[in-house]
């Protein structure tokens, strides 16, 4: 997986743009695999949070609604996400593909990597199976995207959609209260850099990993599903291995302004259902490390 794979809460709709639904033949569908991911509990002066990590596409076989987590979704008067995960985002998501998607007429995204990353572009087409010219008048950031769509969606099949995703549709229909964590536009600068040279270098970024995003898919849905909070923390660090000013800007600041309104959530008299990526909630500067650093009780992992 990439930076920008764990990112963005609204991955699904980016990639669904891109690949088109699967469906199984009754004799070829995957048998149901009952997950047990992790999940905390903490209590604040007030209030109660549960936090649960999503991973934000998943196979459709999996069945992740444990009696714990089922207890909890019973519990909670407030459900909290990271973004809206409904129509209007999508709308927003598709218009900025088709706005801000595309290079300059006359320009080809090969031709702008130096000559080692684009021996590692052809490599990628190669092993996607793509021809070409599939991403030459795309821009970086939609490029990396469109090459998440090929592996999640139609190499795995992942289009079982998100925690997330299941989550909001059920608390929408029971007519719980929803909160967010952050806004489409604030997520929306961490996957279309402002800057282009900083845009083209996590490009470059993504075609180291390209060839290797089967194995690590392997092992962050398998930590996920078995809850696994050790594996989940090894995995998304090495994501960052060598760039901690991105590791900061997608998970450690976000973290911490996060942890502010969780706090604030804690003084209210109700039960807080909270889903956010699974990698926000894993390793020492995750939101659970922060509030036990608080000083607030924190059940779990």
């Amino acid at each position: 997986m990439t930076m920008r794979s764990v990112a963005a809460a609204f991955l699904l709709a980016l990639l669904a743009a891109f690949a088109p639904a699967q469906s199984f033949a009754d004799d070829t569908a995957p048998k149901p695999l009952m997950a047990h991911p992790a999940m905390w509990r903490v209590t604040g002066k007030h209030g109660t949070a549960y936090l649960l990590g999503s991973i934000h596409v998943m196979p459709l076989n999996v069945e992740w609604h444990s009696r714990e987590v089922k207890d909890a979704i019973k519990r909670s008067d407030v459900f909290v996400f990271e973004i809206p995960i409904d129509d209007a985002t999508k709308d927003r998501i598709k218009t900025l593909i088709v706005e801000r998607g595309r290079l300059p007429k006359g320009q080809k995204l090969r031709d702008m990597l130096p000559p080692d990353s684009q021996k590692e572009y052809d490599g990628a087409m190669t092993y996607l199976d793509m021809p070409p010219a599939t991403f030459d008048d795309k821009r970086p950031w939609l490029a990396s995207l469109m090459m998440d769509s090929i592996v999640l969606l139609q190499r795995h099949r992942l289009n079982g959609g998100g925690v997330d995703d299941i989550l909001f549709k059920e608390a929408k229909n029971s007519g719980k209260e929803l909160r967010f964590l952050e806004t489409v536009d604030q997520q929306i600068a961490l996957i279309m850099p402002a800057d282009p040279a900083i845009e083209l270098k996590e490009f470059e970024m993504e075609l180291h990993t390209v060839q290797t995003q089967d194995h690590d898919l392997d092992t962050l849905t398998s930590a996920w599903t078995s809850g696994d909070t050790e594996t989940l923390a090894k995995v998304s660090g090495l994501m960052f291995e060598g760039h901690p000013e991105a590791r900061a800007a997608f998970f450690d600041d976000r973290n911490r302004a996060w942890v502010k309104k969780i706090e604030a959530m804690l003084g209210e008299r109700k039960t807080f259902f909270i889903t956010a990526g699974a990698g926000h909630l894993v390793g020492e500067n995750s939101v659970p490390a922060l509030l036990r650093a608080a000083g607030y009780k924190v059940e779990g992992p």
